[in-house]
C-alpha cells in the first residue's frame, strides 16, 4: 500500500534538473544510452520527490524496438530526520518474453530485509538482517539518496562508509560477476576528482569493484561506468 501511495505522486508531479548542493530536490526526467555485456539499449530515469518521499524509475528500452520495455526497476524511500530509509522496492525483467519479477521490502521494526520472487512463479519470503549502524540506499536511487541525506556532500571532503541495496537481487547476482548472493553489498563513496563542469565520485564496492559516477555541476548524473561489468550510462538529448 505504501508503495502505492507513492506512485500517485509519482506521475502527479512535473518534471525538471536536479538541483545545486544545499537546495531542495527537484525532479528529473533523464534519457541515457545503457550498455552492458549484451549490447546497447535505451535506459529513461524518473526521480520524484515530495516532503518526505522519494521515489525512482528506470526503464531500459531495445534500441530497435523502443516501445519494448526489457527492465524496469521501482524504489520507494522516505526521508526522516534528514536521513533516507529505503521502504521497498519492484524489479522486473524480461527473458524469453516472460516477466520475472521480485520485491523487497524493509521491515525497520524487525531489522529485516524480505525479498520475494513473484514471476513467474512465486516463492517464499527470503529474510536477510538489515543494517542500520551506516547510511543504506537502493542502486537505483544511490545518487539522488545520498544526496537527500547529506553524504554526497559529506563525501566531497570524507570517504564514506555506505550500504547498497540492490534492488534488482536475485537477478543482478545471475547476471553479473561478482555478486552471488549479495542483496546488499558494503561499499565506500568519495570524490576523485573536481572541475569547474562536474564531478568524479568513486564507488567501491567490496567484492573489489569499482563504479565511476560523474555528475555534472548541478550534481545530475551525466555517466555511469561499472567497469568490472562493462556497465555504462551516458546521459542523452530528451527524447
Amino acid at each position: 500500500m505504501l508503495l502505492k501511495y507513492f506512485f500517485i505522486f509519482f506521475f502527479v508531479l512535473s518534471c525538471a534538473g536536479l538541483p545545486r548542493m544545499g537546495s531542495p530536490l527537484k525532479d528529473v526526467n533523464t534519457f541515457y544510452t545503457f550498455q552492458d555485456g549484451s549490447g546497447r539499449y535505451f535506459l529513461k530515469k524518473e526521480i520524484k520527490h515530495l516532503d518526505n518521499k522519494l521515489v525512482s524509475r528506470s526503464r531500459i528500452y531495445s534500441l530497435q524496438q523502443p516501445d519494448k520495455e526489457l527492465e524496469k526497476s521501482v524504489t520507494a524511500s522516505v526521508i526522516k530526520e534528514k536521513q533516507v530509509h529505503p521502504v521497498q522496492s519492484s524489479f522486473s525483467i524480461w527473458f524469453n518474453k516472460k516477466e520475472n519479477k521480485s520485491i523487497i521490502k524493509i521491515d525497520r521494526k524487525e531489522n529485516l530485509l524480505l525479498s520475494r520472487l513473484v514471476k513467474p512463479v512465486e516463492k517464499e519470503i527470503e529474510q536477510f538482517d538489515f543494517p542500520s549502524s551506516i547510511p543504506v540506499c537502493f542502486y537505483g536511487q544511490l545518487i539522488e539518496c545520498l544526496y537527500l541525506g547529506g553524504n554526497l556532500e559529506k563525501a566531497m571532503s570524507e570517504e564514506i562508509n555506505i550500504m547498497i541495496i540492490w534492488d534488482g537481487y536475485p537477478f543482478y547476482q545471475e547476471l553479473y560477476e561478482g555478486m552471488v548472493g549479495k542483496v546488499y553489498s558494503r561499499a565506500m563513496f568519495k570524490l576523485e576528482e573536481k572541475t569547474n563542469k562536474e564531478y568524479k565520485f568513486q564507488l567501491n564496492l567490496d567484492s573489489g569493484q569499482m563504479i565511476v559516477y560523474f555528475l555534472d555541476k548541478d550534481l545530475k548524473l551525466d555517466r555511469m561506468f561499472w567497469i568490472a561489468q562493462g556497465i555504462s550510462m551516458i546521459r542523452q538529448e530528451r527524447r
